[in-house]
């Protein structure tokens, strides 16, 4: 008679894992399939409301006109005037900084001998 041998509790875990998985995609599975009869009725049509029911209005007067008036002239937005500035300058500074540290950084790190 073979002895059958334990899992480890790593096995035991995977197991489990990979049962709930297979049953969490039955059960989606199972929705799509029951879900699915809904899209091809929706397409019958046979809610909607016939034709002749629409209602027509007919204007007996003809439409007020009313005039144009020119655009205004719009200031731009306070980002493009102030914030696209700033951190443009911003950026510069800093790329500035990081350049002069890493240059300072390099030179201090290696001495001439002469």
């Amino acid at each position: 008679m073979r002895r059958r041998r334990l899992a480890s509790p790593k096995q035991a875990a995977a197991r489990l894992l990979t049962s709930r998985a297979v049953k969490l995609r039955e059960l989606l599975a199972g929705l799509w399939i029951l879900l699915m009869p809904v899209a091809p009725v929706a397409g019958l049509g046979l809610a909607a409301p016939p034709a002749a029911a629409a209602a027509t209005v007919v204007a007996q007067e003809p439409a007020v006109e009313v005039p144009e008036e020119p655009p205004a002239d719009e200031e731009p937005p306070w980002t493009a005037r102030y914030l696209a500035p700033t951190v443009l300058a911003l950026g510069a500074v800093v790329l500035a900084l990081v350049v002069v540290v890493y240059a300072i950084r390099v030179r201090g790190r290696y001495r001439v001998v002469r």
